[in-house]
């Protein structure tokens, strides 16, 4: 899915609110909050003075951003992901540019974010509120799936992650690959399997997902059996 991203810097308070009030899907705010609430050029943008909000969801990249997004969800935004401490620059540009990509292959906030912030270990900074279950657009390759890749000598252990959808519901039956005659339940861990070089590059090859190896968050188009 392709989004059509507008980018709007050193706004005004007028400017922020206008833009939190018009419609639109997903709003990556990057800069500061406090008690007083978004911090423009001009002042400070306090969300409840708002009469609604018509995005959808929203990632506020901000230092304890928690009491601005439960004001956002209150005026009409359905989720999003907020902060509860301090967070440093460099992990939350990853987990914003993690989130982003996650969100357009179909996770959910919830799942996006439980992904997006293991490869920078801040998870006790950034939480969702509202509905996290919300999706904004649909997978590709139908059920969501994690692989996490570890090599052992010449062969590789792949621990394969299912995660629900509006689509793929919990229950859902799924299977690691075609000559697989075992089914699982399609939440969470379904197990580890252990496969070589070959088997390995058809997976990857077949399934777009994300892949976590050693911590560091890659894709299954993007990723070479080099960085394993």
């Amino acid at each position: 899915m392709n989004y059509d991203v507008t980018i709007h810097e050193e706004l005004t308070t007028a400017e922020l609110a206008d833009l939190l009030e018009s419609s639109a899907d997903f709003l990556h705010y990057i800069g500061h909050a406090d008690e007083e609430g978004f911090r423009c050029v001009d002042g400070h943008l306090d969300a409840d003075s708002l009469e609604s909000v018509g995005v959808e969801a929203f990632l506020l990249n901000a230092c304890r951003s928690y009491e601005q997004g439960a004001k956002l969800v209150e005026k009409g935004s359905t989720g999003g992901v907020v902060t509860l401490a301090e967070v440093v620059n460099s992990a939350a540009t990853k987990v914003g540019r993690a989130l982003a990509r996650l969100l357009n292959s179909g996770f959910s906030l919830r799942s996006a974010l439980s992904i997006a912030v293991k490869e920078v270990l801040v998870s006790i900074e950034y939480v969702t509120i509202g509905d996290g279950g919300l999706s904004l657009c649909e997978g590709d390759s139908g059920g969501l799936v994690k692989f996490d890749i570890k090599r052992v000598g010449s062969e590789y252990l792949i621990s394969h992650y299912s995660y629900p959808s509006s689509s793929y519901r919990l229950g859902t039956l799924a299977k690691f690959m075609d000559e697989e005659t075992t089914r699982h339940l399609a939440s969470g861990l379904l197990d580890t399997f252990r496969v070589s070089e070959k088997e390995l590059n058809s997976i990857l090859d077949v399934q777009f997902a994300p892949v976590e190896v050693d911590n560091k968050l890659y894709w299954s188009n993007e990723i070479s059996l080099s960085d394993l």
